[in-house]
């Protein structure tokens, strides 16, 4: 009975050793350079991962029949490695995982939070312009009025009796003469 297990795992391994044997076969028929040289170039990818695979999965078998742990083992980065690469071609091809349609509730909040103090910001904002304007409003009307009695001024002088006042005339100084 004890014979029995390992007979069938022995058995099962040179199955599957001789299914990798078929399946490597056209590949390995004619040189690497001639199959490869007429691949596209995600065939390409493909093909260098699949030897890859192949060749470190058949490793890993070889340091298990001669009784190694392969789990500590630089194989199993290796492998790793190749998984990893697997799965970026897919990605490429468009077969690989979907990104997922989930919200991120705290990105949300935080757009929230930003959004509306950006609005009290905005508000703060307005008041202020609406203070200046009505600030350089004022100031408008006060110049006006100043210019409006600075101009009766003159008038009264040119009015007035004395002569001395009559030919004291406004003077321009960035006006030439």
């Amino acid at each position: 009975m004890e014979d029995e297990v390992p007979k069938k795992a022995i058995k099962a391994l040179k199955a599957r050793l001789d299914l990798v044997e078929r399946h490597l076969e056209p590949l390995l028929a004619s040189p690497l350079t001639e199959s490869y040289g007429r691949l596209p170039v995600n065939q390409k990818c493909q093909f260098e991962v699949l030897l890859c695979y192949a060749i470190n999965s058949l490793f890993f078998m070889y340091m298990k029949t001669q009784g190694h742990d392969p789990q500590n083992h630089d194989v199993m980065k290796e492998l790793e490695r190749v998984k990893d690469y697997i799965n970026r071609i897919k990605k490429a091809e468009g077969k690989g995982p979907k990104p997922s349609l989930a919200v991120d509730k705290e990105a949300a909040a935080r757009f929230i939070k930003a959004a509306l103090a950006n609005e009290d910001e905005d508000e703060d904002e307005e008041e202020e312009e609406e203070e200046e304007e009505e600030e350089e409003e004022e100031a408008t009307e006060a110049r006006k009025r100043k210019a409006e009695e600075s101009s009766s001024d003159e008038e009264e002088v040119k009015g007035s009796s004395n002569e001395k006042l009559r030919k004291r005339q406004y003077v321009d100084p960035f006006r030439s003469a």
